[in-house]
């Protein structure tokens, strides 16, 4: 018992630092950790922000490029008013052709 008690008294001495090394380590671990953690989220912080800058773009471009349907709407606007315009002058050509008639039959 006595080789026993040498050795109990040894590591009553040590233990103290021996915890004190291990809490420092796992603090330090910790710390590491910790460090490469925010790393990562800075990291997936910034290309979250490039990714929505890049959408943010193609956002606007479609945006300001007109849409099919505002083009359909437009070309049936543009057909519209050049029938409408046609209509008119062949309205006008017959009311014209319908008066110089007129007009050659009172001549006579």
């Amino acid at each position: 018992m006595q080789l026993h008690s040498p050795i109990s008294r040894l590591a009553e001495v040590f233990a103290p630092g021996a915890e004190k090394a291990d809490a420092t380590k796992a603090s330090t671990d910790t710390e590491r950790y910790t460090t490469d953690v925010d790393a990562e989220i800075a990291e997936l912080s910034a290309r979250e922000m490039l990714i929505d800058k890049k959408i943010g773009k193609e956002i606007q471009m479609l945006e300001s490029m007109p849409s099919e349907i505002d083009l359909g709407i437009l070309n049936v606007q543009m057909k519209r008013d050049h029938e409408s315009k046609r209509r008119l002058k062949d309205t006008l050509k017959k009311w014209l052709d319908e008066h110089s008639a007129k007009d050659d039959e009172n001549m006579k």
